[in-house]
């Protein structure tokens, strides 16, 4: 007398509760390890920032210019630090949540009525999640990004390249935010080298994570026609502002402590030519 083959009784139900339970208990841990890993972005061009023209644009060859390191926040407090300047760089933006299809950098735009650009540097939780960005009330001619960490580096960096029209001139912008260990030297010169070769007037600014008398910092505020006027009277500040073909007419640091950063900023003028 024949019998068909099976698995012995013992064995129980082939799908029960618990593995059930087990099985999705696989999955969502792979989900969560998939989405928690920083995909570091590549590089990304345009041609506008996000948001309505701005009611007034600067007048004359005076810009205010300034360089904060928002640490994620957005809110009222961060906006109001930030009124009253032309062209604004920001570091440690984060782009949109559950409750909300705006990244940071547009929100705060939105409050300042200004024109926006995140500039995301890395993805994690499947959406573009955390960058620099850009204000400003000038005119944008053209905007790049470019990955400035190595494989080795600790965390992901990028160097956002600005073209704005600034008293009829085109105005070359760096932000940017550095690695504050192993590889901040490597990419301080890289970023103190494109600086250097750019068309006068250009601006680099951002978190630069400095060390006090850094050598490289030294050394380029020795390049002809740099200025540096956060560094004139805060040698020890992270957050600096240089330029090249300008001259510093005032400049200084806001906290409000709206951020783990002060505000820092410049009024700058272009040098007449011949100057």
């Amino acid at each position: 007398m024949s019998t068909s083959p099976g698995f012995p009784s013992s064995w129980g139900p082939r799908f029960t509760p618990g593995r059930i339970a087990v099985f999705f208990l696989i999955v969502a841990a792979i989900l969560i390890w998939q989405g928690s890993e920083k995909i570091p972005l590549g590089a990304a061009s345009g041609t506008s920032f996000i948001g309505p023209a701005p009611a007034s644009r600067p007048s004359g060859d005076i810009l205010r210019v300034a360089t904060f390191n928002i640490d994620g926040k957005s809110g009222d407090a961060t906006a109001d630090t930030m009124r009253g300047f032309d062209l604004i760089g920001l570091e440690e933006v984060h782009g949109c949540c559950p409750l909300s299809s705006s990244n940071q950098a547009e929100i705060l735009g939105e409050k300042l009525n200004m024109p926006a650009l995140f500039a995301p540097v890395e993805r994690q939780w499947w959406h573009d999640a955390f960058g620099d960005g850009a204000l400003t009330t000038l005119p944008v001619e053209h905007w790049q990004r470019f990955p400035l960490s190595n494989e080795n580096a600790d965390s992901n960096r990028e160097l956002l390249i600005l073209r704005l029209e600034f008293a009829g001139k085109p105005l070359n912008v760096l932000v940017t935010h550095l690695e504050r260990h192993g590889d901040l030297e490597n990419e301080l010169a890289t970023v103190i080298s494109l600086f250097q070769s750019m068309q006068e007037p250009a601006i680099l600014m951002g978190d630069l994570n400095l060390t006090k008398d850094d050598p490289q910092i030294d050394s380029l505020r020795k390049f002809p026609g740099v200025i540096d006027p956060i560094g004139d009277t805060h040698s020890d500040s992270f957050d600096r502002i240089f330029a090249r073909g300008m001259r510093g007419l005032d400049s200084g640091l806001i906290d409000k402590g709206a951020s783990d950063h002060p505000l820092a900023w410049a009024e700058v003028e272009l040098i007449p030519p011949g100057k």
